[in-house]
């Protein structure tokens, strides 16, 4: 026939379907994926794609993001502070090292393939971040989890503790022993003071304190 003539039926009309989502070429980006300050808000950006990389703006497929705690942040001697204890660490063993109950969070569909993740804490400290595609088959995302550092807050004198007298200083690597704990119910308890010097202080001869430095919250800060 004549070049460039249709053929029966033609022009056909083609619908191309996005492909599948696929986590593997999901993202995050941002600052709050790494780090954040004790008491203030921070986010993080989610960018949902297919298997060619592609940005997906519609879909069913959602984010879902979840807080445990790094290997190892269960010590006392690194979350102590008005969050101290034996309890509290148990409690986190015991549902499985999740940290959820910690942080409050909000995931906000921006209608463009892109989500934004708003999150807060109190407590300071080392988490894992955990970020899934899907519900009920769920999946991470490419990096998850990301190692997630919440820093403390500034130094509120309120909040400060000092040692009993000692005629021996602590070396910098030994933990103080605090005597002002927060209960599950977030009552502030202060323990009796314990006498475990075995020599009196005397006047006309030096003895030490420490000084336990935290944010309002109650979180431990290095000095």
């Amino acid at each position: 026939g004549k070049k460039g003539t249709n053929i029966f039926g033609s022009p056909y009309t083609l619908t191309v379907k996005a492909a599948p989502v696929q986590p593997c070429q999901c993202a995050a980006e941002g600052v709050g994926l790494r780090k954040a300050r004790a008491g203030e808000p921070s986010s993080f950006t989610l960018h949902r794609r297919d298997a060619n990389g592609k940005l997906i703006v519609k879909g069913t497929s959602r984010f879902v993001v979840a807080f445990s705690l790094a290997d190892g942040e269960a010590g006392a001697d690194k979350q102590r502070g008005a969050f101290a204890g034996a309890a509290a660490t148990k409690e986190l063993q015991d549902k499985g090292g999740t940290a959820d109950q910690y942080f409050t969070q909000k995931v906000v569909d921006k209608n463009d393939g892109t989500f934004v993740v708003q999150y807060a804490t109190q407590r300071a400290g080392t988490y894992k971040l955990h970020v899934t595609l899907g519900v009920h088959s769920p999946v991470e995302i490419h990096g998850s989890p990301f190692e997630l550092h919440v820093a403390p807050a500034a130094i509120a004198a309120p909040s400060c503790e000092l040692t009993d007298a000692m005629t021996t200083p602590l070396l910098p690597t030994v933990a103080a022993e605090a005597k002002v704990s927060r209960g599950a119910d977030g009552a502030i308890n202060v323990n009796a003071a314990k006498d475990t010097s075995n020599e009196p202080i005397v006047a006309g001869r030096p003895f030490f304190f420490r000084v336990l430095a935290r944010d309002a919250l109650g979180n431990d800060v290095r000095l």
